[in-house]
Parts: structure tokens; sequence; C-alpha cells
């Protein structure tokens, strides 16, 4: 039983992490985890990951909705995220849920997000990113438009920006 229960978390995960277009490496940075752990658990070596905090990290970096997350959680053999155990043990934790819930508490009803994945670092554009959000958030929305030469930044500029402002785009976010 315990190796239909990890095949079935390693499934699970291993769709999700294609589905994220990352790779072991970049999750690592992304949640913190050690590399090894999640190619252990992604290779099915790990049946029940010993921390649900470290599977709650891993949901975050992959940026699940409740659905899904809820599919991971229970294919580990833990409860969903909506259920009354899935009440934090630490301040970490607490953080965690909060920031999940933060940016995935409107997933549900939200339009459609079509951004490439996020790169796991966003370094030399901050000063524009600044100056682009508020046009986006604030009052009339507008149109933005970044133009440059190649390999300059622009999609990871157009990328960071789609997940940070998510939430002001209920409607969705869609990518040409």
């Amino acid at each position: 039983m315990a190796s239909n229960t990890s095949r079935s978390f390693s499934e699970i995960l291993n769709r999700y992490i294609e589905q994220s277009c990352y790779s072991t490496g970049q999750l690592a940075k992304l949640s913190g985890l050690p590399k090894a752990t999640i190619v252990n658990w992604a290779a099915g070596r790990v049946s029940r990951p010993r921390y649900r905090k470290d599977l709650l990290k891993l949901a975050v970096s992959l940026r699940l909705d409740s659905r899904a997350a809820t599919a991971l959680f229970q294919s580990a053999g833990y409860s969903s995220l909506a259920d009354p155990q899935m009440l934090p043990h630490d301040e970490e934790e607490a953080r965690l849920l909060q920031q999940w819930q933060t940016r995935h508490g409107q997933g549900e009803h939200s339009g459609p997000f079509q951004a490439v994945p996020q790169v796991p670092y966003f370094v030399a554009r901050e000063e524009l990113r600044e100056t682009i959000a508020p046009l986006l958030t604030t009052g009339r929305r507008r149109l933005v438009c970044l133009h440059g030469m190649a390999g300059a930044g622009k999609t990871t500029l157009a990328a960071h920006l789609a997940y940070e402002l998510r939430p002001f785009f209920p409607d969705g976010v869609l990518w040409g």
C-alpha cells in the first residue's frame, strides 16, 4: 500500500513540476528546500514528506491553486488546506499559509492566468518595475509597452509584473 501512495504522490508531483516548467534546481531555490529532497519526492523514494511545511513551501513555489494543492497534500497523506488540521503549527507555517492564501485565495473565481513561468529571482529592473506597477494598479488602466533589444529582460519583467499584480486583475491575465 505504501508503494501505491508513493507512486500516486510522485505522479501528481511530477505533473505539477512539468506544468510549472521549473527545473528541480529552480524549485529548490524558490522553495528553500534541498534539491535532493525534491528529486527524491519526484522519484517516488518518499511516499510522505516528513514535514507538511516543506510540502507547503513547494506548493507555494509551484503556485498551485487550492484544488491542485489539495490533490498534492492528500496524495502525500496529509489533509487538504481547507481542513481545520491545517492550522499553522508555528510562525513560519502561518506565514507560508498566509502567503499562499494571499497569492491563491482568489484563484478559484478569477479569470485565466496565462503568463510564462516566473524565474526564481528577479534583479536589475526594480526601478522600472516601481515605475510601471502603479500605472497598472491605480486609477484608470493604461497600456504599457515594453520595447528594447533582444535579451534585455522585457519578458522577464512582464512575467514578474504579471505574477506580482495578479490580484489586481481578477478577470485574468492573458499572454500573447
